[in-house]
């Protein structure tokens, strides 16, 4: 059997938990790479692996250590299309903000992140076997990049306002001007490169009149604050004012804007779906259920059985379903698994496709089939 590598923080319930699949399943422990450690040297490092080894790239953990060497090489990119850059100082001085849920920063990270995946993905090591596949990767971590190709390919999501330039959106003003021109009143506005509801807003407008759901906060008393913070507390906001201090200072990073898509409920609860492929296939899934627009797991919301969703659906609907699935796993065909965030519509006959995350396999209580790891350790088994 080849070596596996498993290249991501090491300090989080990830790399024990793939481990420990390994071990149930028979298969040699997999060799631990902090990816802090490769960061600077990813093609030299690939270099040292033996032939035919298999590599999982995962996220970077929850030591602000470990973000420090991309920041540093976003750097330079950063510069060069915005003088929101940050210097190695100002990189040094984010630790002080980072363990109180700061927004630090986050289109430099993923530039130096692209910049490392580009490294290995063209080091000219075509034996070594990617789990998932560095440049599909960094579409996958760009949440524009990816629904654009989402939406190419004929593939359910809702409606994304035009994008040719990075920041798309410079103001509030801004955004209100062209969603009226789509003529929205509803809008999901996020972070181009956030994650776990990091930075994001759902938006409702109606004549001068607005609400705001969000997860950002500024900090208190600071008119015009240096960071903004995320919050697992979700809060409303009813004025223009304060809900365009923090699209103004969330624009500079990029933001990518959608049309609110009207989501199933069940038991008083909006809801939507994780679901994990693995090699193509529907493997796991979990429903998610909020009294909020947002319904990320980690923000205190309610865990489901999937059934209770198909119950109310038509076979025909579930079908249709199900080859969305499909469709997006072929979309990113050397990606072993994906997390398709997908909503089920109000009418529980049309759907749409949410996000596809790169490390969305990390879930827990899921339902229909087996665990994501035991279906990758079934796939790494047959690799023999």
């Amino acid at each position: 059997m080849p070596k596996v590598f498993f290249v991501g923080g090491l300090e989080d319930g990830r790399w024990s938990s793939f481990a420990q699949h390994a071990q149930e399943f028979g298969l040699p422990r997999p060799i631990p790479v902090a990816l802090k450690t490769i960061a600077l040297q990813a093609e030299a490092w690939l270099h040292t692996l033996p032939m035919g080894s298999f590599v999982r790239l995962d996220t970077f953990g929850r030591q602000f250590d470990s973000l420090l060497p991309f920041y540093h090489l976003g750097q330079r990119p950063r510069q060069a299309e915005s003088d929101a850059s940050l210097s190695p100082t100002e990189i040094s001085a984010l630790e002080d903000h980072y363990y109180h849920g700061a927004i630090l920063a986050p289109r430099q990270l993923a530039l130096g992140f692209a910049d490392f995946l580009t490294c290995l993905a063209q080091a000219n090591r075509p034996d070594i076997v990617f789990l998932q596949d560095p440049l599909e990767i960094i579409t996958l971590c760009d949440k524009t990049a990816c629904h654009q190709r989402l939406r190419a390919a004929g593939v359910p999501t809702a409606q994304a306002l035009p994008s040719t330039v990075l920041p798309q959106i410079l103001t509030y003003d801004m955004l209100r001007q062209q969603m009226a021109t789509q003529g929205w009143q509803n809008a999901f506005v996020k972070l181009r490169h956030g994650s776990s509801a990091s930075g994001i807003m759902a938006l409702r407008l109606s004549q001068d009149r607005v609400a705001a759901w969000t997860t950002i906060a500024a900090k208190r008393g600071t008119e015009h604050p240096s960071f903004f913070y995320n919050s697992r507390k979700i809060h409303k906001l009813y004025d223009h004012a304060s809900i365009a201090t923090l699209i103004h200072g969330l624009a500079k990073e990029g933001l990518h804007s959608e049309r609110w898509f009207p989501k199933a409920s069940l038991e008083g609860h909006s809801c939507d779906l994780r679901i994990v492929t693995v090699a193509g296939r529907f493997a796991a899934a979990v429903l998610r259920q909020s009294k909020t627009p947002f319904t990320n797991l980690h923000l205190g919301n309610k865990r489901a059985d999937p059934a209770s969703l198909r119950a109310v659906m038509t076979a025909k609907a579930w079908d249709h379903l199900q080859d969305t699935v499909t469709a997006v796993a072929k979309l990113f065909p050397k990606s072993l698994h994906l997390g398709i965030d997908l909503a089920v519509h109000s009418n529980f006959r049309n759907h749409a496709v949410l996000e596809v995350n790169a490390f969305g396999d990390f879930i827990k209580g899921t339902s229909w089939c087996e665990s994501p790891y035991a279906a990758q350790m079934r796939w790494l088994k047959a690799q023999r």
